[in-house]
């Protein structure tokens, strides 16, 4: 909700190939203190009906950039840091509002929404459970460090360097 994935939409003329359920995931993680559990709601990704037809392929860091940074690090000296992002697939550019695809919400969802059962949700984001989550997040990604000055390494796409000038900072 708080990320804007989704507007509520008329349920009536849309096509039901084009409506995906959601799901709740729960999984138990390991806190300092102790076992916590925690709850995703998601797309039911394999129903999605453009699932064969979808660019879905996102890079990993591979070994050999994943040594070339450590590498470049040791070498120069730069302090490495370590982060996460929460939500980052709910954070990915608005592109599904261009696919015209939907979501069946959950009761909880439509009760918490105050949805009726004549609406449902038009996704306009990434969520999770979609098999192109996890591209449209590196898109976002490079798009926006690229916009702030950073280059893309020619070997590994997940390897961005930033230069004042011909020196690497």
């Amino acid at each position: 909700i708080s990320n804007s994935v989704f507007k509520i939409v008329r349920r009536a003329g849309i096509p039901l190939k084009r409506i995906m359920s959601m799901r709740w995931i729960l999984t138990w993680k390991q806190a300092p203190e102790g076992t916590k559990a925690k709850a995703r709601l998601v797309a039911k990704g394999f129903t999605d009906p453009d699932l064969l037809t979808i660019r879905a392929e996102a890079p990993t860091l591979s070994k050999i950039g994943r040594h070339c940074l450590l590498q470049l690090a040791a070498s120069n000296k730069f302090k490495l840091e370590v982060g996460d992002v929460s939500t980052a697939f709910l954070q990915g550019d608005k592109k599904e509002q261009d696919r015209d695809v939907y979501l069946e919400p959950t009761a909880d969802l439509r009760t918490r929404l105050q949805m009726t059962k004549e609406h449902i949700l038009k996704l306009t984001g990434s969520v999770y459970g979609l098999r192109n989550a996890p591209r449209a997040w590196y898109l976002r990604v490079r798009k926006d460090l690229e916009a702030l000055g950073w280059r893309c390494h020619q070997l590994d796409q997940c390897v961005f360097l930033l230069y004042d000038g011909n020196e690497l900072i």
